[in-house]
């Protein structure tokens, strides 16, 4: 697969304008914890809870980290110029970890909870995958828990398939609560992508 170096940012189509989707650094620490009080975020990520800054730093630390050793990314969702959701410093976070030698790769997202509803996560996601789809990549996945109704909707209206569910995993760092989870898995193939750019 092709070696080129990792973008810092991706910039998506969202509408008449754009999001910037690039890598977090400390200054984003604030932002990220404040986010992240949204008790749904954890509820159906990996996000831990409670969430301070102490998870904030770990978490832009590990991005760049990740970045630099080509594993994967996070990279956080901001808005372009003259976005409508200007006011929000971040939107939310994307990102995947990445598997060369297989050609495979993973993703995954949360949103702030005043941008929801309005197309990020598509947008975010769709730039996300047309990316490592250009870059050869042959298989995109993702992991949802079930009951993320939202989630599920998103990954679908950009191509990707529920292949299976996984019943009674460990919870492990998921915030639902739970000692055991059920969890979708959705797979995405080149031919199959919907790019939203496009319509």
């Amino acid at each position: 697969m092709d070696s080129q170096p990792l973008p810092t940012e991706l910039v998506v189509p969202h509408g008449d304008t754009t999001l910037v989707c690039r890598l977090p650094t400390l200054d984003d620490i604030t932002a990220v914890v404040e986010a992240c009080q949204d008790p749904d975020i954890p509820r159906w990520t990996t996000v831990p809870s409670p969430y301070g800054t102490e998870q904030g730093r770990g978490f832009v630390e590990w991005s760049l980290g990740n970045w630099g050793n080509r594993r994967g990314f996070e990279l956080l969702i901001t808005p372009g110029d003259g976005h409508p959701l200007a006011e929000l410093p971040i939107l939310g976070a994307c990102g995947g970890r990445f598997d060369w030698a297989g050609e495979q790769a993973s993703v995954g997202y949360w949103i702030h909870a005043d941008a929801r509803r309005q197309g990020v996560a598509r947008s975010a996601l769709g730039g996300l995958c047309r990316w490592l789809l250009d870059l050869g990549f042959k298989r995109i996945e993702a992991d949802v828990l079930v009951g993320n109704t939202g989630s599920c909707r998103t990954l679908e209206s950009v191509g990707f398939r529920l292949e299976g569910t996984r019943r009674s995993l460990a919870a492990g760092r998921c915030g639902v609560g739970a000692d055991r989870i059920d969890q979708h898995t959705f797979g995405l193939l080149p031919g199959e992508f919907v790019d939203p750019a496009k319509g």
